[in-house]
């Protein structure tokens, strides 16, 4: 009897003992995480990446226990403007199964840069839970700008009517940016626009601790016309925006729609007269040259007029003030293109075009001349510039000596008063 009480005893506690040791296993093991082929579970724990990359997750996991409710989880924390994650399902989870899931983490292009971030792979179940933590040090990269907004003005417009877009870009990168180029276009309309920014866009760490100058900032606007063809027909159409930096080695692109209604008749089109102040000028890598286009409106309709510049970016700089020219029906205007040589220019003559457009037509065709002057010219020019300007101040000092000298003189030669006379009075 009592050899029969200690076999039950035995097998209570054998069993209790089963419970706790399969209450106690965990379902799964975590072999292996990698990231972009870095091993975590090697001891790397921090991973440099930068902004707007693709971060490639995979983790090996091994079932110990039939499991359906397996999920793999991974996420990066402490980013401001939403959540970084991704998640997968672990299927057919046996005992004894190898798995090797992959996930994917985008980093956003606008998160905080020169930031450490904390980076968690977890798997779990209905049960169990392991996790794994690493830390992002999260970089800017060498050459990164972004279009922070797109606005056109107005939104909805009449054929034969322009149309201003307004891009807005900024710096994302750790290198200034200079000459960023920015064409809006309206592909279905064949309208199309292109700009500079006036000014190099610096990065955020410049703008941060202020070493820039006064009229440089981390982000900027330019704004293009665009004028909408009076055939247009009425529809919605993108305007599509393309940025180019890095020399032009890289872009980025953008949209923004615009609705567009037919005309119900044709629009009376302006007159322009259109003449230049002088088609040949010096110019220099010191400084900008101007040539004045003057535009003369003999219609009885208000004309818009803008200015492109063709042939001189292979050996300088060019811009046209203003953007747009107004010119009502039977009044004048002007428009100023401006030309800088490029410091690596060849002395020379060179001919470019300024096109005068009305619209999208274009009212006339001007062919100027620029006369590139060498360094030694424009030194030669600024020394004589130094010795005139001197000449000037000596002939005023003499002038002004000469003045003093005569002043001195003629009180001199003044009669002197006869002190204490008197006057007699006869009677």
């Amino acid at each position: 009897m009592r050899y029969k009480q200690f076999l039950l005893l035995v097998a209570v506690f054998a069993a209790l003992f089963a419970s706790m040791a399969s209450v106690s296993a965990q379902n799964f093991s975590v072999d292996k995480i990698e990231v972009n082929d870095v091993d975590l579970t090697a001891g790397t724990r921090t991973l440099k990446v930068e902004r707007d990359e693709q971060l490639s997750i995979r983790v090996e996991v091994t079932c110990v226990n039939e499991s359906d409710k397996m999920r793999v989880r991974a996420r990066i924390d402490g980013y401001e403007f939403g959540t970084v994650e991704d998640m997968t399902a672990i299927d057919n989870c046996y005992a004894g199964s190898v798995h090797n899931e992959l996930l994917s983490l985008h980093v956003p292009y606008d998160i905080d840069a020169s930031q450490e971030y904390d980076l968690r792979v977890e798997v779990f179940d209905g049960k169990d839970s392991e996790e794994t933590a690493a830390t992002l040090l999260i970089e800017e990269q060498r050459h990164n700008v972004n279009i922070f907004d797109i606005i056109t003005n107005p939104t909805s417009v009449q054929a034969g009517s322009p149309v201003f877009v307004t891009v807005r870009v900024e710096n994302l990168g750790y290198k200034q940016e200079d000459n960023v180029k920015v064409v809006a276009a309206i592909p279905e309309l064949g309208a199309s626009a292109t700009g500079y920014l006036q000014d190099d866009l610096i990065t955020e760490e410049e703008e941060e601790t202020q070493r820039f100058d006064d009229d440089e900032e981390q982000s900027t606007s330019v704004t293009l016309m665009l004028r909408v063809p009076e055939d247009a027909a009425t529809g919605t159409y993108n305007v599509d925006v393309t940025v180019e930096f890095n020399r032009g080695h890289d872009f980025i692109t953008g949209s923004k729609p615009v609705f567009v209604q037919a005309q119900a008749q044709p629009v009376k089109k302006a007159e322009g007269l259109i003449t230049v102040d002088s088609s040949s000028k010096a110019i220099n890598s010191q400084e900008e040259t101007g040539y004045r286009i003057m535009i003369a409106n003999i219609g009885d309709e208000s004309g818009l007029y803008t200015v492109e510049v063709d042939g001189v970016d292979s050996w300088g700089y060019s811009r046209a003030e203003p953007a747009f020219a107004q010119v009502k029906g039977g009044s004048t205007g002007e428009a100023w293109v401006f030309v800088k040589a490029r410091p690596d220019a060849k002395p020379g003559t060179y001919n470019f075009v300024a096109r005068v457009m009305e619209g999208t037509n274009v009212a006339k065709e001007i062919v100027l001349r620029a006369q590139v002057e060498s360094a030694k010219e424009v030194a030669q020019a600024l020394d004589l510039r130094v010795v005139l300007a001197g000449l000037f101040i000596l002939l005023i000092v003499v002038l002004v000596v000469l003045a003093i000298i005569l002043a001195a003189r003629k009180e001199r030669s003044r009669p002197e008063e006869v002190k204490g006379s008197s006057t007699t009075t006869y009677y």
